[in-house]
């Protein structure tokens, strides 16, 4: 018998198969076929890797292949499929996630189409293909996670320059009225009066413009001012904040060092270092707790630490817990930027920062910073020093009360 169009028939056949192999490999699709009525499932061997399993280890069911379905994934995945069965939609397509031998969940898409149906139109065969796009899946979840740090931004720059706005206007009404104050004080003390109400009431104003300060570093709109500075005033100025900053069932502790080398740094940052910190600490608190900053004398570097005895961090967290953003709080309980501010702070300083934290045992932060070069601009109190001098000051300021001011104290020193 001539069997030679039939061997044709059959190379071609081959080549056919060979070719349509080696597209579905180069696609890294897996094939499968599925009988809505019997159960069977047939699959090819790529469809078994995907799940890290070979094909003869499979069970060619679909109760095999459902059993490794996602829990959330499970009844939106089946829905779609009876629906295609059914004949409501033209195609079945459908993204979930699969067990993977290892154990870890890898996201998979999934198409197909009734082929073929009885005579009661009942599905009796369906073709499609599956494929692993965890790798597409995790980019588009970085996408996510990225843009909505840029929107976090975008709204910490807004709030940055609200306050920043704020804060400059605020400072112009506390000038003037830390100028007059003084100029009272002197008057009523010239007088033989008490100033002793005048006096509280200028600390209260300086207080008020210590605040003013922090909020224009906050928004960027000062730069750093370094003095030769004490990390033990730093912490006993700032005392009064972080115990308002820690509510009542979380104690605070000082442990300062006399022996603390001065440094120089930008009082308003390392004062936001401090409530940046203690935050931090009080919403890893659960309960009753405390929180403990130290300074010490050590290796010549004055050294500044921050402890508490909260939840801890896990290695994963730790490992993360300086980069911009992150955080393990809500999506509105935190921007992700305290312990960030923290380092840039620290860094713009010339010092050092440790990180030891461990679950269940709470977190320490140490901070070593270089001793006073001795050239830090140290910056005396207001009033600590009277201008006197002769001669004419050309004085230029858009804001009318400050410009009032400015004059007015000339005026008493002596110049036209």
């Amino acid at each position: 018998q001539d069997i030679t169009e039939r061997k044709r028939a059959a190379d071609a056949l081959a080549e056919s198969e060979h070719r349509l192999d080696m597209t579905l490999r180069a696609a890294e699709l897996g094939l499968w076929e599925w009988n809505p009525l019997t159960g069977q499932l047939m699959m090819s061997e790529r469809t078994a890797a995907i799940v890290g399993e070979r094909l003869e280890d499979v069970e060619p069911t679909i109760e095999a292949l459902t059993s490794r379905l996602h829990p959330d994934d499970l009844e939106p995945t089946l829905d779609s499929l009876r629906a295609h069965s059914r004949g409501e939609t033209p195609d079945y397509e459908s993204r979930y996630r699969l067990r993977h031998r290892s154990g870890e969940w890898r996201w998979v898409l999934a198409r197909g189409r009734v082929m073929r149906r009885d005579a009661e139109g009942r599905a009796v065969q369906m073709l499609g293909t599956i494929q692993d796009v965890s790798e597409e899946v995790h980019a588009e979840e970085k996408q996510r996670e990225l843009q909505a740090q840029l929107v976090q931004a975008q709204k910490m720059e807004s709030v940055g320059q609200l306050a920043g706005g704020i804060a400059h206007d605020f400072n112009n009404l506390l000038t003037v009225i830390l100028g007059n104050l003084e100029m009272a004080i002197e008057d009523v003390e010239a007088a033989g009066v008490d100033a002793a109400d005048l006096v509280e009431t200028r600390a209260a104003a300086e207080r008020a413009s210590s605040l003013t300060r922090r909020l224009l570093t906050f928004s960027r709109q000062r730069s750093l001012e370094k003095t030769s500075t004490s990390l033990n005033e730093v912490v006993e100025g700032v005392g009064q904040m972080l115990e308002r900053a820690l509510p009542g069932r979380i104690a605070i502790e000082l442990d300062l060092d006399p022996e603390a080398p001065r440094i120089d740094a930008d009082v308003g940052q390392l004062e936001q270092v401090l409530l940046n910190l203690c935050v931090n600490a009080r919403d890893a608190i659960e309960g009753d707790g405390l929180v403990r900053v130290e300074t010490r004398a050590r290796d010549g570097m004055a050294e500044l630490t921050v402890r508490d005895d909260g939840a801890g961090m896990s290695a994963e967290t730790r490992r993360r817990a300086l980069e911009p953003f992150f955080t393990t709080k809500e999506p509105q309980g935190g921007t992700g930027l305290g312990l960030a501010m923290v380092y840039g702070i620290v860094t713009q300083h010339g010092g050092e920062l440790l990180l030891d934290s461990e679950e269940g045992r709470g977190t320490r932060v140490v901070m070593c910073f270089p001793p006073s070069a001795g050239a830090g601009r140290t910056v005396s109190p207001p009033g600590a020093e009277a201008a006197v001098g002769r001669g004419t000051v050309l004085v230029i300021e858009d804001e009318s009360h400050v410009r009032r001011l400015i004059c007015r104290t000339l005026t008493r020193g002596g110049y036209d």
